[in-house]
C-alpha cells in the first residue's frame, strides 16, 4: 500500500518538473504508472541516450535512442498482495515535426526481466507523446510525457497494458553560441 501511494505521489510531484526529445544528448524521465493487470499502481523511471548524436551521417538514425526502463507496480489480486518489478532496455525513436516544435512523438521496443518473479523475460512495445512548452536548443529543458505500452511476459501469463504519465528532464545537444568570432 505504501508503494502505491509513493508511486502516485512521485508522479504528481514530477509532472510540473518535466523534455524535448528530438534535440537531446540524454534524458531522464519519471512518473506515475498504472498497469491494468489486476489494477496495479506504481511508478516508472527511464533514461535515454541519443545514439544519433554520435553518428556523423545524415538519415533516419538521427532519431534513434537507447533506452533503459525500470517500473514497479503493486496492488491486490484475488486477495493476495502483488508486486511486479520490470527492468528493460532497448531501442527507441523520438521525432518532432521541427526543431522548435513543442510536440514530440516516440516509439520503443524494450526487452528485459521481471524481478522477483522467477526472473522471467518480458518484452514491451509502445509509444509516447511529449509536450515541451519551453523547448530550447542548448542546456536543460523539460517536458510532460504520456506513454502507452503493452508488456508481454514470457510464460503462461497474459499480456498487460501500462499507462504512464510524468516528466522528463533533458540536456540538449546543440551548444550555446556566442556573438564573437575568433581570428
Amino acid at each position: 500500500m505504501r508503494l502505491r501511494f509513493f508511486g502516485i505521489a512521485l508522479g504528481f510531484l514530477l509532472v510540473p518538473a518535466v523534455a524535448s526529445a528530438d534535440a537531446h544528448r540524454w534524458g531522464f524521465g519519471a512518473g506515475g504508472s498504472y498497469a491494468n493487470a489486476s489494477n496495479l499502481f506504481g511508478f516508472q523511471l527511464n533514461g535515454d541516450v541519443a545514439v544519433g548524436e554520435f553518428i556523423t551521417r545524415q538519415g533516419w538514425h538521427k532519431t534513434l535512442t537507447a533506452i533503459g526502463d525500470f517500473s514497479v507496480h503493486a496492488g491486490e489480486h484475488d486477495g493476495t498482495d502483488v508486486r511486479v518489478k520490470v527492468f528493460q532496455a532497448g531501442p527507441g525513436f523520438r521525432k518532432a515535426t521541427s526543431e522548435k516544435s513543442q510536440h514530440v512523438f516516440g516509439a520503443h521496443a524494450l526487452y528485459g526481466k521481471t524481478l522477483g518473479d522467477a526472473g522471467r523475460f518480458a518484452q514491451t512495445y509502445g509509444g509516447s507523446y511529449e509536450f515541451a512548452p519551453h523547448r530550447v536548443n542548448n542546456g536543460f529543458d523539460t517536458s510532460f510525457r504520456v506513454s502507452y505500452d503493452v508488456v508481454v511476459p514470457n510464460g503462461a501469463d497474459n499480456n498487460f497494458q501500462r499507462f504512464s504519465f510524468g516528466g522528463v528532464i533533458r540536456y540538449n545537444k546543440r551548444p550555446a553560441t556566442t556573438g564573437t568570432t575568433s581570428k
